[in-house]
């Protein structure tokens, strides 16, 4: 932790920090941080306001995210779902496309982190 500005008493009132998140932590894999206003002492999420977790993809795509995450198969999932294997496929290139990732397995941990999939 690096303090980078301070008020006229001294007090830490930009401060930067890294983190380095342990490699062997188990599933959801989110990491919990807060900031504290030490003035108003008010405490929040620095994602609070960035992004809010409902919209972040549609019903459609959080179901399909989720059966993708249980290990489903497209075929599985049009069959639970009702819908094609090429509806499945759209929704999964959707859902690649709003989290810039590649692969279904980088999006599972993406929505993991986002606290989107729950187990």
């Amino acid at each position: 932790m690096r303090v980078l500005e301070t008020d006229s008493l001294g007090n830490a009132w930009l401060v930067l920090s890294l983190l380095e998140i342990s490699p062997n932590q188990q599933p959801p894999f989110t990491v919990n941080s807060q900031i504290v206003n030490t003035i108003t002492g008010e405490v929040f999420s620095p994602l609070t306001g960035f992004y809010q977790k409902k919209s972040v993809l549609t019903g459609r795509e959080l179901e399909v995210l989720g059966l993708i995450a249980k290990g489903r198969m497209s075929k599985e999932i049009s069959e639970q779902l009702q819908i094609s294997v090429n509806t499945v496929n759209t929704v999964r290139q959707h859902i690649l496309k709003k989290f810039n990732v590649s692969n279904s397995y980088e999006a599972v941990r993406y929505g993991q982190s986002l606290g989107l999939i729950e187990y």
